[in-house]
């Protein structure tokens, strides 16, 4: 007899499979599906995928808004990623000191600008082998050789890609 599937990890996939074949909702249907699904799991009682969870520290360099932080932030909790926000237009010290600490298994960042090749490639360089970088943010799109540059870990071009690296973390339970 074959084991139950985790009930979070179909629902995640089958929102992974939507996003792929119409392409990601708009940021406020993405944050109200985001938020049902969390309030569905916590109605339910139903478990991360992880047991501990992951912890995934989140940051940006130069962005002041912080608008891709929550949607990640928000998808990692849905899963069940333990969640933690260093702040906004953080030094590559504070980062790196932060991370030094807390031993997150993942770092979250966006980011904005082109000039923030020293700064990724400095965090990179401090954190190889203790915690993945994961990024995001137009300057990857824009110079598709930056992240080799900068030895970050993965570059998710949205949020499915987001969910797709998570969903494939570590082990899972079925």
């Amino acid at each position: 007899m074959k084991p139950a599937r985790h009930p979070l990890k179909e629902r995640l996939e089958t929102l992974l499979q939507t996003w792929r074949g119409s392409g990601a909702p708009s940021r406020w249907e993405l944050m109200n599906t985001l938020h049902e699904l969390l309030e569905w799991k916590e109605d339910l009682e139903i478990p991360g995928l992880w047991s501990p969870p992951p912890l995934l520290v989140t940051t940006t360099l130069d962005d002041g808004w912080g608008h891709g932080l929550e949607v990640i932030e928000t998808c990692g909790r849905v899963a069940g990623l333990q969640v933690e926000r260093l702040g906004l237009l953080q030094s590559a010290e504070r980062i790196i000191d932060h991370c030094r600490h807390s031993r997150p298994q993942m770092l979250g960042m966006t980011v904005l600008q082109l000039d923030s090749e020293a700064t990724l490639s400095q965090i990179a360089k401090e954190l190889k082998g203790c915690t993945l970088i994961l990024v995001g943010g137009p300057p990857f799109r824009i110079d598709p050789e930056l992240a080799a540059r900068t030895k970050v870990d993965y570059v998710a071009k949205d949020v499915a890609d987001f969910l797709d690296f998570i969903l494939k973390f570590g082990v899972t339970q079925s």
